[in-house]
């Protein structure tokens, strides 16, 4: 089984969140907090939502555009 296939990815999601979060405190500006929100908005709709990877990606995309564009 290719692990980029597997609908368990909701970890990444979160860490990645976390990460850019943290960044934005390093970072001047504000661009980071942003997508920080998407990253964790997609990593809890992938805890309790099956979504294939493809799927979680193209909603964090959306997310993170809405997000930035209304920031």
């Amino acid at each position: 089984m290719d692990w980029s296939w597997n609908i368990d990815q909701h970890w990444m999601w979160l860490a990645l969140g976390l990460v850019l979060a943290a960044a934005e405190m390093a970072v001047p500006g504000v661009f980071l907090i942003w997508m920080a929100g998407a990253a964790l908005i997609t990593g809890l709709l992938a805890w309790f939502v099956p979504i294939w990877v493809p799927a979680q990606i193209m909603i964090f995309a959306t997310l993170a555009i809405i997000a930035v564009f209304t920031g």
